[in-house]
């Protein structure tokens, strides 16, 4: 009887480890990026020199390519990069033969006074100081969510 006892015992220690195993490897999965996945930038990061090269580059390239873009609202007028200035609302990278950059970007006409024109985003690999968008992703229109230099809305992965 008593070796029964002892065995039902360990039984159930064994379950509620093994339960409780499996609810800490959850919480922290849920905490963690994906390894080799993007990781958000904090909004005080954002301003940070290589992210804003990268930024800088998607803004040229953004302006050289226009012709081919759909959904902007400046593809029927003739614009260029010096026309605007820009804010990185959100970033997020990712760590492979280099980094990728995966951008929001809010172009403001000159001076700023007119406000955002339109959001894009779009990601840029940087091969170690050698800039090139590798995706565009969706122009959006702006809205009180891309007044601020605070970041409103993760770019979704």
């Amino acid at each position: 009887m008593r070796l029964i006892n002892l065995l039902v015992l360990s039984l159930s220690l064994c379950l509620a480890y093994s339960q409780n195993a499996n609810e800490n490897k959850e919480a922290l999965r849920r905490k963690l990026p994906l390894l080799g996945g993007y990781k958000p930038v904090a909004p005080d990061d954002l301003d940070e020199p290589h992210l804003l090269g990268a930024a800088q580059h998607a803004v040229t390239q953004y302006f050289a390519t226009l012709s081919n873009r759909s959904g902007s609202n400046l593809n029927s007028i003739d614009h260029s990069a010096d026309m605007f200035e820009w804010d990185v609302l959100d970033a997020s990278t990712q760590v492979v033969a280099g980094i990728n950059f995966k951008l929001r970007v809010a172009l403001k006409e000159k001076p700023t006074t007119n406000g955002c024109v339109e959001v894009f985003d779009v990601i840029v690999y940087d091969h170690f100081g050698d800039f090139s968008v590798t995706e565009w992703g969706d122009v959006m229109e702006c809205g009180d969510q891309y007044t601020g230099a605070q970041n409103q809305e993760r770019i979704e992965d």
